[in-house]
């Protein structure tokens, strides 16, 4: 550890790795605590690297069967396919995916009693970001859909049957706020949110406005 001297320089307690004995020093680049420990510190980190360069053999990489130059029991891939992070099976390295196929229908399930697409992962125990990234898989992107269709449709009965008067205490205007905010995206043009083409329009004017003077309406 170090100490603080009056004049301005710091001691450092080291211990020697080749004798093993404890010495001071003010240069803390130093390591050996003297010039014979020195010269045999230096022999012993020789001779660790001639060593380490006797374990590099040839190898064989796990995934493109390419020979390269490497220690055995630490490179198992090549420069090339470490730098791709890819494994004997192909896949990307990394945790694995937590998406399984049945949650397809669970998610369908889920949106037909009326909740969100948002709080499926709640029922899952996964974060929303997680069951973001999972609408890349096309069954899951499609269950999302008719999901969305079954709880437009659980709510439009809802309000079907409260204003025929059969749910009791139903509140118009929470369930009108509610289904603003929920299915917003029905009320476009044309009822088709997929299509852009759906919320415009066209319409042709019985006059050529370049053809207007000042005064004429």
């Amino acid at each position: 550890m170090p100490l603080a001297l009056p004049e301005n320089r710091t001691w450092w307690e080291l211990e020697c790795p080749v004798c093993k004995v404890g010495f001071c020093t003010f240069i803390e680049a130093q390591i050996y605590c003297s010039f014979p420990c020195k010269d045999k510190g230096k022999k012993y980190a020789q001779d660790k690297i001639k060593e380490s360069k006797a374990r590099i053999k040839t190898l064989k990489c796990a995934t493109c069967k390419k020979e390269f130059k490497g220690k055995p029991g630490y490179n198992k891939f090549c420069p090339d396919c470490k730098l791709l992070k890819r494994t004997p099976t192909g896949n990307p390295r990394g945790r694995p995916t937590l998406y399984k196929k049945k949650y397809c229908q669970m998610l369908i399930k889920h949106m037909a009693s009326g909740l969100s697409y948002e709080t499926f992962g709640a029922s899952i125990d996964v974060c929303k970001s997680t069951v973001y990234t999972w609408e890349k898989y096309e069954e899951f992107l499609e269950a999302k859909k008719i999901g969305f269709q079954k709880c437009q449709e659980f709510w439009e009965k809802m309000g079907i049957h409260g204003a025929a008067g059969k749910l009791k205490n139903f509140n118009a205007a929470a369930y009108i706020y509610n289904c603003k905010n929920r299915f917003r995206k029905s009320d476009t043009f044309g009822h088709d949110p997929d299509n852009e083409k759906s919320n415009t329009f066209n319409f042709n004017l019985s006059y050529d406005p370049k053809n207007l003077k000042d005064g004429d309406e």
